[in-house]
């Protein structure tokens, strides 16, 4: 990806690379992602995932298996030795 970053709660998304935790994603944060023509989603996975809620779990699971998403997500690990 060759994008300006973002976070998730950044007013312009449009042609952005947005990055995120999977505890800040809901799923309707997920749709005004798709509404704000974001460019690209980079979703940190927690280092462990027993506490994550079934909402987090379907915006996981409907990012990646939604064909009409007009973007690119990916995952990537946080690393226990990461900061918060």
């Amino acid at each position: 990806m060759n994008m300006e970053a973002r976070s998730i709660d950044s007013a312009m998304l449009a042609r952005r690379c947005i990055v995120t935790t999977l505890s800040e994603l809901t799923l309707s944060r997920y749709r005004t992602i798709i509404e704000k023509n974001a460019g690209a989603l980079v979703v940190i996975l927690p280092y462990e995932f027993k506490n994550l809620s079934a909402d987090v779990l379907e915006v996981c699971v409907s990012s990646r298996m939604n064909s009409d998403v007009p973007f690119c997500t990916d995952f990537a690990y946080r690393h226990i030795n990461t900061l918060s």
